[in-house]
């Protein structure tokens, strides 16, 4: 993988609206999902996502496009819990749509990321921001991801082996005049780039201890090359071995043949 190199706003009345269809009930043990499940592909990349509130409201979210032949996705984690959470959470989504549009070209991934970092230091109140995953799976295979302070995103490759996309910068909407860079990629038939939220990371154990990316790694070896069944088998053995204690989320992308 190679580098490339005070008072809080309120949204509009859309978004409030918007915000009324995502309350579910608490269910921390077999969680209802908030963003309905969704399968997506181009004519090479298969897509999966899904995600878990544990609560009421959520933070969490995920995104996917086509456009053209490339696959847009991203996954993030607005920090703090309640209702404004969630609110933001929505701007986001709203905003990704739009940005993925105007920054299409195979570089600008790092563009949506800024985009989103000036879009947040704006709205957020200072002590709220946003990690976010955002990528770009192309036709030809190559695979573009920007890490804004999230956890890492790991890819399963064909032989097994598993390498991780560790942050290209910090958390949006913190720090002003930040950059990003991006990580360059491939992504070959039968092989599947996992993205998830903290609570994945952080479900306690039995003994007491959290899963953490080693037991992440460890389901992911065993896992489907298919993004639906290997996020399905991976969220089903998560809960197996651990109880989740916040939103969860996990986005799959692999590629066909």
């Amino acid at each position: 993988m190679n580098e490339i190199a005070g008072t809080e706003s309120m949204p509009s009345s859309s978004t409030l609206e918007t915000l009324e269809t995502l309350k579910t009930p608490k269910t921390p043990k077999t969680p209802k999902t908030l963003q309905t499940p969704k399968t997506l592909q181009t004519p090479r990349t298969r897509f999966f996502g899904l995600s878990l509130p544990y609560r009421t409201y959520t933070g969490d979210f995920w995104f996917a496009r086509r456009i053209g032949s490339d696959l847009w996705f991203a996954l993030g984690d607005v920090a703090g819990k309640g209702a404004r959470s969630a609110i933001w959470m929505v701007m986001i989504l709203e905003e990704l749509d739009r940005l993925v549009v105007r920054h299409r070209g195979p570089r600008e991934v790092c563009g949506v990321v800024r985009a989103l970092d000036a879009m947040l230091r704006e709205e957020l109140p200072p002590n709220r921001f946003a990690t976010l995953v955002v990528g770009r799976a192309g036709a030809a295979g190559e695979l573009i991801v920007a890490n804004a302070g999230h956890p890492a995103p790991l890819l399963l490759r064909a032989d097994g082996r598993i390498e991780a996309f560790t942050p290209n910068g910090p958390a949006a909407g913190i720090l002003p005049n930040r950059c990003w860079g991006a990580t360059r990629s491939t992504l070959d038939t039968g092989e599947i780039l996992l993205m998830y939220t903290d609570g994945l990371l952080e479900a306690t154990q039995d003994d007491g201890t959290e899963l953490g990316e080693v037991g992440i790694r460890a389901l992911l070896a065993g896992s489907a090359r298919e993004p639906r069944e290997a996020a399905n088998a991976l969220l089903a053995g998560a809960l197996e071995r651990a109880a989740p204690g916040d939103d969860l989320t996990l986005l799959a992308v692999g590629a066909g043949a």
